[in-house]
């Protein structure tokens, strides 16, 4: 259906890219010619996904961190781009589960979203602002 390089020249940044529908769609975006890079937090996993892409002909590297503590995140996304230069797109696939008690449910969810989407993706839109990528500019959270 697509043409097989229709993604040449792209880095796609897949968080939870180890596993299940992350490494599904990593799989298919190389095929589709896209460098990828995984974060995740268990490092077999992403090794296993990261041999299956260069299989298929693809550059793949990977970062272990849990997307939870932003320090982690700012350092997977420097290596990410050590490795291929700027990232172009995120697949924000990581889930920042949580164990709590139910009358906790109303912090967790100011936390989740304070933690989990805008460390990853203020850090990731405001590295593509820096670097001129079109993504255009970031949000503030």
């Amino acid at each position: 259906m697509f043409h097989t390089d229709l993604l040449k020249g792209r880095t796609i940044l897949i968080t939870g890219g180890g596993t299940g529908l992350g490494r599904s769609m990593a799989l298919r975006f190389a095929e589709l010619g896209a460098n990828i890079f995984l974060i995740a937090r268990r490092t077999e996993p992403l090794k296993e996904s990261c041999e299956a892409i260069r299989e298929k002909g693809a550059r793949a590297a990977y970062a272990s961190a849990d997307i939870r503590d932003s320090g982690a995140v700012e350092h997977a996304l420097d290596a990410a781009e050590r490795e291929f230069g700027r990232v172009d797109t995120l697949v924000n696939n990581a889930a920042g589960n949580f164990i709590a008690r139910t009358e906790s449910c109303r912090q967790m969810r100011s936390m989740l979203w304070s933690e989990s989407f805008c460390t990853e993706h203020f850090s990731v839109l405001s590295r593509s602002a820096r670097n001129g990528s079109p993504q255009g500019s970031p949000a503030p959270c």
